[in-house]
């Protein structure tokens, strides 16, 4: 998929882990503030998307949602 968020090499791994991890279907992202668990996330919503998963469940806490709608419709 195409968008021009710039990520960092630790959201990408990150993200491989959640999508690929043996363990679990699925990950919970709790790093610390501002390190980017939107872009983290969206890189996995997005990948699955690419994937043909149409169905996901999303928890995202409602002061975040209108962060995640910019987000989404700047930059993916």
């Amino acid at each position: 998929m195409s968008s021009d968020v710039e990520v960092f090499l630790f959201q990408v791994a990150t993200a491989m882990f959640a999508l690929r991890s043996p363990y679990a279907e699925g990950a919970i992202l709790a790093d610390e503030g501002g390190l980017g668990k939107t872009y983290e996330a969206l890189l996995i919503i997005s990948q699955l998307w690419f994937e043909g998963k149409e169905h996901m469940l999303i928890v995202v806490p409602i002061p975040l949602l209108m962060q995640w709608a910019d987000i989404l419709e700047h930059h993916f």
